[in-house]
């Protein structure tokens, strides 16, 4: 996906070596943090909010890859977590 300078700079929109917009790639077996969290509300039935979600990144209850800025979740780690919330062990 290239952009151009006029449509704002957010963190996950890098330059390449010739000077254009692009955003990084996604690593392999991995999901964005907003996609892990609407995963995880959809398949608990829990209402946890983005924020609470990225503090847990933050505190590293969550394991997470960032790579430019952005975090990834991998897809195991998202499995284990939802397998526990429904268990009822804890987050």
């Amino acid at each position: 996906m290239w952009l151009s300078a006029k449509s704002g700079g957010a963190k996950s929109i890098a330059r390449d070596a010739c000077g254009r917009f692009f955003c990084p790639p996604q690593p392999a077996g991995t999901v964005t943090v907003p996609v892990a969290w609407r995963s995880l509300c959809a398949r608990t039935g829990t209402s946890v909010t983005m924020s609470k979600f990225y503090r847990w990144i933050r505190d590293r209850r969550i394991s997470s890859i960032r790579v430019r800025g952005n975090y990834y979740i991998r897809v195991k780690t998202l499995d284990k977590l939802v397998e526990k919330a429904i268990r009822g062990i804890g987050w």
